[in-house]
């Protein structure tokens, strides 16, 4: 099956999950990029809900090898959502808390579906990079719009908090009363390559083998809160890469230039009684103590996406503390995704602990590093 035809059988982006035919079934990775043949990707529902009461799931890629392979988690962008007074009133989510959205970001995310308008510019080339290097890839889904923050038994983050009750599992949902779990999906992912009873529970199977002392993690965007959150539970991985993550969330509180992320914030981060925290620095890059040697940090002074300021300090720390930072100096948002070259030498920090750009590959995107020598292979 190739992108055409897949298209023909989708339609639109907007269709992936009326074909359920594709859930756990192998098709191709395709990719403009790609290098590596037979690169295959599946789907598995798991056993938790999203709001709108579908099964969330994740996506596996995995190229053909008969040795074990490095594996690397990768969190998509984008999960910021709240009911709004309105949106309940019409009794329906933001569209960023349904099944669909998350699992359209995903192909999005792979470069195999359309942007999703107002989000940033995806052509899959973490994906072709990742699947090129021999490793397998994980992309949980995240229809909880809270970013990759929420577990139930770590934190009273129910909607409605007072009147919660149970209603992931029934057929019609109260839009005002639901759980938000980004955090344990992060967390499931985790354990399914650690924990071979979660791994049966959740149906995780491929035909390669895996290497379980070789697993990374890519945050893109606000999935970088993902690596934070699972690193402040005392999660642990080989190595990670940040891109364009909002490191401190605190500048986001009361910024109307960012309403959509300061409401849901607000909705998110909440206390006892279901109010919000003024005060959000435990969340915060600086409290983690157990950042692996190869962590990485890709952002742009001039990046659009966010506030400077929950990435800025971040950045300086990170580089006098010796992790690889690289500022790509342009604008826009998320560049892993949009420069194989960058994407490339990325990848190769993850496996080698030095960033180096393939000499050989044109870069075909306008997106390039202001930073030469020693500051890129800090470590």
């Amino acid at each position: 099956m190739n992108i055409l035809l897949l298209s023909m059988l989708t339609g639109c982006w907007k269709e992936f999950d009326k074909l359920p035919q594709i859930d756990r079934k192998a098709f191709p990775f395709e990719n403009e990029y790609l290098e590596t043949q037979d690169v295959m990707i599946t789907i598995v529902p798991t056993s938790l809900r999203c709001p709108d009461g579908k099964p969330a799931s994740f996506f596996t890629v995995y190229p053909p090898s008969e040795d074990p392979l490095p594996v690397a988690i990768v969190f998509h962008a984008g999960a910021v959502g709240y009911v709004s007074d309105y949106s309940a009133s019409q009794g329906r989510f933001l569209e960023h808390l349904e099944t669909e959205w998350a699992e359209n970001k995903v192909w999005e995310t792979m470069g195999m579906a359309g942007s999703i308008p107002g989000s940033e510019k995806s052509n899959g080339a973490i994906t072709a990079a990742l699947a090129d290097a021999g490793f397998i890839q994980l992309y949980p889904i995240n229809c909880w719009g809270d970013y990759w923050h929420n577990d139930p038994e770590l934190y009273n983050n129910a909607e409605n908090i007072e009147e919660q009750e149970d209603t992931s599992l029934q057929d019609v949902v109260d839009v005002t009363r639901f759980s938000r779990q980004g955090l344990t999906m992060a967390k499931r992912i985790v354990d399914i390559l650690q924990e071979p009873s979660v791994a049966d529970e959740e149906g995780f199977e491929i035909p390669t083998n895996y290497n379980t002392t070789q697993i990374y993690w890519v945050g893109l965007g606000d999935g970088g809160r993902a690596i934070i959150e699972l690193l402040l539970q005392g999660e642990s991985a080989q190595g990670v890469l940040l891109d364009s993550t909002p490191m401190d969330l605190q500048p986001y509180v009361n910024n109307q230039t960012f309403p959509l992320e300061s409401q849901t914030i607000s909705q998110v981060f909440v206390g006892d009684g279901g109010f919000p925290f003024d005060d959000l620095s435990a969340w915060s890059w600086s409290t983690v103590t157990n950042w692996p040697d190869k962590t990485g940090l890709i952002w742009s002074n001039g990046g659009s996406g966010t506030p400077k300021t929950t990435i800025e300090g971040a950045a300086e720390q990170l580089l006098a503390n010796g992790y690889w930072v690289k500022d790509t100096n342009q604008t826009g948002h998320i560049f892993l995704n949009q420069n194989i070259n960058l994407a490339r030498g990325s990848v190769q920090f993850l496996l080698t602990g030095v960033y180096a750009e393939p000499e050989d590959v044109e870069d075909t995107d306008e997106t390039e590093s202001s930073e030469e020598g020693p500051e890129d292979t800090a470590q």
